[in-house]
């Protein structure tokens, strides 16, 4: 039975999709385009502001056509449904969403975060999705805390576990890397 006053706060990237595995996919279609110096170029874009796809096409690319395959074949990527999920991820949410209300709190930028999201299939499980540029998330949990009183959060995040745990909000950290099945079961027994 859902207990509409705790708020079960989730994260997208390395918690529910593998975030590795879909910027591996965008570095072998830069190559495959003839981008030289991909992932210092990554690394730039990235350190600068929040990564998207555009910005990183523009980085790679003098050429505006190479600018613009590039964004349209990268999101091809995006298209492909559950091409990026862990695998139980769906368990996962279908399982939490009896017990909790599920909010997914994703850090990036607004679009990139929602294409991916879109892409993953996942969005039927939750009842609210926001997207910061706070790296730490702490505004927004702390936001979630005084609108619903009882969160807890799923973060494979120190920095966003440091957080929570500052404001008093139950934590559940989950490990970086491949997840299978077994792992999100696993997971879910200390949940639920």
């Amino acid at each position: 039975m859902v207990n509409p006053k705790v708020v079960l706060v989730c994260d997208l990237d390395d918690s529910l999709i593998n975030t590795k595995k879909h910027k591996r996919d965008l570095f072998v279609l830069a190559k495959r385009l003839g981008a030289k110096h991909i992932e210092e170029t990554y690394k730039k874009v990235k350190a600068k502001k929040l990564f998207n796809i555009g910005d990183f096409a523009r980085a790679l690319f003098r050429n505006p056509s190479e600018i613009r395959h590039y964004i349209v074949e990268a999101k091809k990527l995006l298209e492909i449904p559950r091409a990026y999920n862990y695998e139980g991820s769906h368990f996962f949410c279908r399982e939490l969403k009896k017990k909790y209300v599920l909010v997914l709190l994703s850090h990036g930028h607004p679009s990139y975060q929602r294409a991916k999201f879109e892409q993953s299939g996942l969005a039927k499980y939750f009842s609210k999705v926001v997207v910061t540029s706070e790296r730490s998330k702490k505004k927004v949990l702390s936001r979630l805390k005084k609108q619903h009183g009882e969160v807890i959060v799923v973060d494979d995040s120190k920095e966003i576990i440091e957080s929570a745990r500052a404001l008093g909000i139950e934590v559940h950290k989950l490990k970086r890397g491949r997840k299978s099945f077994l792992y999100h079961q696993r997971v879910l027994k200390k949940l639920l």
